[in-house]
């Protein structure tokens, strides 16, 4: 059985649970209770199936500056309840002079990785944290404040890498850090990649890495561009930053101009005949492109993280603030609550 998770809350966290011969179909829903975090964030299991900790559960608690951890009863990450541990990561007194983890991830040697965006820096603690919480280690600072990152390697090891999507006042960027055996440094500064905002950040076996922001998704394979590129972001201006990002001969899909945003200009031999660019547009949709969605969300939910897209949540009564913050971009993907 495989876990997937689809929801954080202040007060609880959603799992469900899906048939292995079945992905995409749901067969229950798991609660954690998520009592006392004030400010959810990040969030990483750790899916290391030989680690003690195989299935441990890992939650940003932003306000208190803490990442808690919860581990399952049974079964791994096929458990169907959590027990908090009462253990949790964070820093010592006078570490930091300011606070605001971002994101949380576990790498393949259960080496827990923080990005801090306040702190501007990405730190390392122990899978089973402490109860005081004053375990982190700096391990060095991205150009910009880091929203997302992502590890491959272990921790001490050269050649491990973390890719870190930044977005804030220091500006934006996407960024590939190598350690050497001996100290870190940036292997390659990918600049925005033509994303307005960089949010998220993922990466496969091959070396490819995917990084996302409010107007898009990009495949980073030696600047060739994506393979496939799809519009979602409702803004026309990217329809064109969009073409741009997809290499020769690649497919673009524009599915989120749904309603009339107005008019944009393009130049058709540069940004479609010279590169061979096929161009589809989506407008309306039935069930069956639903349920092919739903399935492909499933499949790759280790790898994408697409809850952490969600940026904020709102009661029912709020609907109308909900709507006024994703069209000002002051939310990525808000969720309305009717329970909240």
């Amino acid at each position: 059985m495989v876990k997937k998770l689809i929801a954080g809350l202040a007060t609880a966290l959603l799992l469900t649970t899906a048939g292995a011969a079945m992905a995409g179909s749901y067969q229950a829903v798991t609660g954690i209770p998520y009592s006392g975090a004030s400010s959810d964030r990040g969030i990483a299991v750790n899916s290391n199936a030989s680690s003690p900790y195989y299935g441990y559960f890992y939650g940003i608690d932003a306000a208190s500056a803490a990442v808690r951890i919860w581990q399952p009863d049974s079964d791994g990450t096929a458990a169907l309840s959590y027990s908090n541990t009462g253990n949790k990561l964070g820093y010592s007194a006078g570490q930091v002079s300011g606070s605001l983890m971002h994101d949380v991830f576990v790498g393949p040697d259960d080496t827990v990785w923080v990005a801090d965006f306040t702190a501007r820096t990405i730190f390392t603690g122990p899978a089973g944290g402490s109860p005081t919480g004053e375990n982190l280690t700096a391990q060095f600072m991205p150009t910009s404040q880091p929203r997302s990152i992502f590890v491959t390697g272990n921790l001490g090891a050269a050649g491990t890498r973390v890719y870190v999507a930044e977005n804030g006042a220091l500006g934006k960027k996407c960024e590939i850090w190598q350690y050497d055996g001996a100290a870190w440094s940036l292997v390659q500064d990918l600049g925005t990649l033509g994303l307005t905002d960089p949010w998220f950040v993922t990466a496969d076996a091959s070396g490819n890495s995917y990084w996302a922001g409010r107007n898009g998704l990009y495949r980073e394979n030696g600047g060739r561009g994506a393979d496939v590129t799809i519009e979602a972001s409702g803004n026309p201006q990217a329809v064109r930053e969009g073409m741009a990002m997809t290499r020769d001969a690649g497919r673009y899909v524009i599915v989120g101009q749904y309603t009339d945003g107005g008019d944009i200009s393009i130049n058709p031999h540069l940004d479609i005949n010279r590169k061979h660019l096929e161009v589809r547009g989506s407008w309306g949709s039935d069930y069956s492109h639903f349920w092919r969605g739903l399935r492909l969300l499933a499949k790759h939910g280790e790898r994408y993280r697409w809850e952490e897209f969600i940026t904020a949540h709102y009661a029912l009564a709020e609907a109308g603030q909900a709507l006024e913050d994703v069209a000002a971009q002051r939310a990525v993907k808000a969720v309305i609550d009717p329970w909240r």
